[in-house]
Order: C-alpha cells, then sequence, then structure tokens
C-alpha cells in the first residue's frame, strides 16, 4: 500500500470516527439527563461501580488482543490469507473462552457486592445492573474475531459507520425506554441488545469483505507463532494488570466510602470519555498505518514518526485541559443542574486522570505496533 493510499484511509477513517462520535456525544448527552431525571443519582452510581469491578474482570484478556493485532500486521501488510486466517481463527478461540471465564467470574462476584456498593438501591435492583452490564460487557468477546482484521486491514470506518448507525437506533432507543418505563431493566437491555447487533453486524460484514476466512475454521498458528504469543501476553499480562489497577479502581474505592459521589464523578467523567475518545479516533485512524509501516520503515523514520504525534497530542490535550478545565462546571450546570456540581479540588483530579491517560497513549501505541511488548 502506498503512502498516499495510507494517508487517505488514516483521513476518512478518522473522519468518519469524529463524525460518529460527535453524534454519538449529543445522545449520550440526551441520553444522561433522561437517566437521571428518571432513575436517579443512586442508580447510576450502581452502574458506574459495576462498569468499573468487571472491568477488573478484564484481566482475564491478558493483553491477547493487542498482542494478536501485532501478529497480523505483516500477513495483512503481504496479503498472506492462509497465515491470516490461522491468526484470526486462533485470536476467535481464545476470545470465546476469555468471554465464558468472564462470565464465571462474574457470576461468582455476585454474594461480594454488597461489600463495594453502599447504597440505598434493593440488593435485588443491584444484582440485576451487575448482571446486564455483565451481559453487556461479555457479548463483545464472541464476534470479534473479524473486526480485528477488519481494523488491521485499515477499514476501521467501516466500524465506525455500524457504530453510527446502531448507537443511533440504540440511544434512541434508550431514551424511549426510559420515559415511558422509569425503570433500569429496559434501558440496560437495549444497551446489550445493541452490542450484540454491532458485533453481529460487523460479524457478517467481515465474512463477506474476507471470505477466505470461512474455507478454514480449524486452522492454529504454528509452534513457533504461539511461542511469540506467550511471549507477549506475558508481557503485556503486566502492562493489562497496572492499567486496571491505575484506571479501574477509583470507583470501587470511592463507593467503599460513600456510592453517591461515584454518580456525580461520573457526569464529569461523561465528558473526559467522550474526549478521549475523540482522541482514540484520530489514534485508531493512524494506528493502523503506524502497524504496516512497523513492517515497511526503518528505525529512524519511526522514530520521527514518534515524535511527531507526541508533539500533536501534547499541544491538543495541553488546549482541552486548559478550556475544560475552565468551562466544567458551567457545562455541568447548564446540562444536568447546579445540584450535580462537584467540588474544585476533585474536578482538577479527574482533569488530570484523563491528561495523563491521553499523554500515555502514543507509547502504548507505538509499543503495540512495533512489538515491544516484553521492554515494558
Amino acid at each position: 500500500m502506498s503512502n498516499h493510499s495510507k494517508t487517505e484511509n488514516a483521513l476518512r477513517n478518522a473522519a468518519i470516527g469524529i463524525t460518529n462520535n460527535v453524534v454519538v456525544l449529543a445522545l449520550h448527552l440526551i441520553s444522561r439527563k433522561l437517566f437521571l431525571q428518571y432513575l436517579g443519582i443512586e442508580y447510576l452510581s450502581v452502574e458506574q461501580v459495576a462498569r468499573s469491578l468487571l472491568s477488573i474482570l478484564s484481566f482475564s484478556e491478558m493483553g491477547i488482543g493487542s498482542a494478536v493485532l501485532y501478529m497480523l500486521y505483516k500477513p495483512v501488510a503481504e496479503d498472506n490469507r492462509p497465515e491470516i486466517t490461522r491468526i484470526v481463527n486462533t485470536f476467535r478461540r481464545l476470545n470465546t473462552a476469555v468471554g465464558l471465564v468472564i462470565v464465571v467470574l462474574g457470576v461468582c462476584c455476585l454474594p461480594f457486592l454488597h461489600l463495594f456498593i453502599t447504597t440505598s438501591v434493593p440488593m435485588e435492583e443491584v444484582y440485576l445492573i451487575f448482571l446486564l452490564r455483565l451481559a453487556y460487557s461479555a457479548s463483545s468477546y464472541f464476534c470479534a474475531h473479524r473486526q480485528m482484521l477488519i481494523n488491521a486491514d485499515q477499514k476501521n470506518r467501516v466500524v465506525s459507520m455500524v457504530s453510527l448507525v446502531v448507537n443511533l437506533a440504540g440511544v434512541a432507543m434508550q431514551c424511549v425506554a426510559l420515559v415511558t418505563t422509569k425503570s433500569y431493566a429496559p434501558f440496560a437491555l437495549v444497551l446489550v441488545a445493541t452490542s450484540v447487533v454491532q458485533n453481529l453486524i460487523l460479524y457478517v460484514i467481515g465474512g463477506r469483505l474476507y471470505p477466505y476466512l470461512k474455507e478454514d475454521r480449524h486452522s492454529w498458528i504454528d509452534r513457533k507463532s504461539r511461542k511469540e504469543l506467550v511471549t507477549y501476553v506475558k508481557s503485556l499480562f503486566a502492562v493489562k494488570v497496572g492499567g486496571i489497577v491505575i484506571n479501574n479502581t477509583d470507583n470501587i474505592l470511592v463507593s467503599a466510602i460513600d456510592t453517591l459521589t461515584v454518580g456525580y464523578m461520573a457526569n464529569y467523567s461523561t465528558v473526559t470519555v467522550r474526549l478521549q475518545e475523540l482522541l482514540t479516533i484520530f489514534h485508531n485512524a493512524i494506528l493502523y498505518s503506524l502497524g504496516i509501516a512497523s513492517v515497511e520503515k526503518g528505525s529512524e523514520e519511526k522514530y520521527q514518526l514518534f515524535r511527531k504525534v507526541v508533539l500533536i497530542d501534547q499541544y491538543v490535550v495541553g488546549v482541552i485541559c486548559v478550556c475544560t478545565g475552565v468551562l466544567w462546571h458551567d457545562f455541568i450546570a447548564v446540562w444536568l443542574g447546579k445540584e450535580y456540581l462537584i467540588g474544585d479540588l476533585l474536578m482538577y483530579s479527574v482533569l488530570l486522570n484523563f491528561m495523563w491517560r491521553v499523554l500515555v497513549s502514543p507509547l502504548a501505541m507505538f509499543r503495540d505496533t512495533n512489538g515491544l511488548f516484553v521492554y515494558v
């Protein structure tokens, strides 16, 4: 693939991804307002803690996705279809096993939820919220292998377009469910259904884009590749655990003191999560180009590219953090009301957390696309 083609792909992927993110952001702002209006801050707090607990359970994925994605770059660049098929088949089996493990671990967590959640919401409702969030989290593991190949082949704009259409319908139905039923279960069931439908659509599209995958569903990667995969996963497991400890324990620790505070923080985090997703679109748009470049370019060219990405990220994050810090309270007051404001110290801690996550993203991108897992 020429540099011109890779640039065009990156630009198209970014443009479609940004459009998707902006539209979905607008819908999620409406959905969150209705959620608080009809269900209240208590339900939001419980949902956020459940999400954090399930994020911790995702340690069982152990970084397999990043390792497999790196292994795909070379055969995709060379259009080595037999090797692509072997890698995708291996990822399908591993991902299915991970999904089942997460379901089992999630069910095992049910008797201990009261240790992490202090709330006036009845425990039956807490269990329901957790199980529905578990279904949502686990569903993404069973059809992700073809989507992985779509992304590795620099066609992630296809994923963005499907996501845009499905999310538009899904968030609209969630809003209708909240207004008509004023209950959490229909709202969450729509969320689960949206995830399942999106994954199935991408599974079908992947089959049409890469029909040769259907010809061989039983092959595995060879012994040498298995050893490489095990080495990568061992290294990435440390990264995975570290990321979980840093990024997914805040809500649980805060909830042990006051679950309600988690809900107030979640409204602010909604803004940073969406901003991070917007920047992730830019990162993903170039990520797969970087993966191909890791196969085709020399060390000096890759290092210069790394410096450019880091510099752009620093400028963009600096501007975003200054503007967000100044306007955040006013935005929350207009969007939800002054009763949902938090203190300045807590607000700036959430902002600094966001800034740190984004600034380290280029390091993770170049680590994953160049296979530097062992050095972590």
